[in-house]
């Protein structure tokens, strides 16, 4: 299912490059399936939430390294400690803020971002994490 995901995007990606806007990522039923996905030539996650899909960029909002998503702990994860809940809210770490938010849209069932419009996640404290489950 990823699989396919990423092996088209690919195509997108380039085709993004030489005219830019927006581009399509995946279907929202596939989205809602694998709940975090990850579009690696956009350098983009891009999450199934109750208020519609968020794109979050990679790109940690620290030192620009790339962050991780821990499927367990349902967390992003920076090498220095940052850490930020599936919405890409401030958690923890060293981080100035949530991480960047990449446009998002559905158009006719899909899912569809546009690289040229990423915008600075929220400060530390904006956003509540979401709960968690379990005892």
């Amino acid at each position: 299912m990823l699989i396919l995901l990423l092996v088209a995007l690919p195509t997108a990606f380039v085709l993004r490059t030489v005219i830019g806007g927006w581009q399509t990522v995946a279907s929202v039923t596939k989205l809602e399936q694998i709940d975090v996905g990850y579009v690696k030539d956009a350098g983009v996650f891009v999450v199934d939430t109750d208020g519609g899909p968020v794109a979050l960029s990679e790109v940690s909002p620290h030192l620009g390294h790339r962050l991780l998503f821990c499927p367990l702990a349902e967390v992003f994860q920076g090498k220095h400690g940052e850490v930020f809940d599936r919405r890409g809210f401030y958690i923890g770490g060293p981080s100035v803020r949530g991480m960047d938010r990449v446009a998002v849209r559905v158009h006719d069932g899909l899912v569809q971002v546009d690289l040229d419009d990423v915008r600075p996640g929220p400060r530390r404290g904006a956003g509540p994490p979401e709960e968690t489950e379990g005892p």
